[in-house]
């Protein structure tokens, strides 16, 4: 689904805001409930209206992806609440995961399989050298 809402600034603002939080735990109810007031305030959209048209585009495409045009990712209550379910939630936040870990420098990402790899650096400790930069009055540098 990321695939078909990425090139739009809106869309993956908005998935990923449906995993933005941590779960409670394994006693937590099998949907999760997201503030719709904390949704418009992370995006920063206006107001509710351009939320909404972009759950109905995203929902859309969840149907497509479905092949089910019943299909809904996600419902709402009279409280201002979204609802997503718990493994709908588990797996954007993946997808998220996934993608920050893609972004970090390869130094910082853990090795495949467990592997060490060597550290790759200077030869010589180059943190104590001061730099020398040519100065009035001191034409040799």
């Amino acid at each position: 689904m990321f695939e078909l809402i990425k090139d739009n600034f809106l869309f993956p603002q908005i998935f990923f805001e449906l995993a933005r939080e941590t779960r409670a735990g394994r006693s937590a109810p099998p949907l999760y409930a997201l503030n719709i007031a904390d949704l418009l305030r992370h995006t920063r959209l206006p107001d509710g209206d351009r939320l909404a048209d972009c759950f109905t585009a995203i929902n859309q495409i969840f149907q497509t992806v479905c092949n089910d045009p019943e299909a809904a990712l996600f419902g709402f209550d009279q409280y201002g609440h979204v609802f997503i379910h718990e493994t709908t939630h588990e797996s954007i936040r993946r997808v998220w995961e996934q993608l920050f870990a893609m972004s970090q420098p390869a130094a910082s990402r853990p090795a495949p399989l467990g592997m060490t790899l060597p550290h790759v650096g200077p030869s010589e400790d180059i943190a104590g050298h001061a730099p020398t930069y040519p100065r009035a009055g001191n034409p040799s540098l």
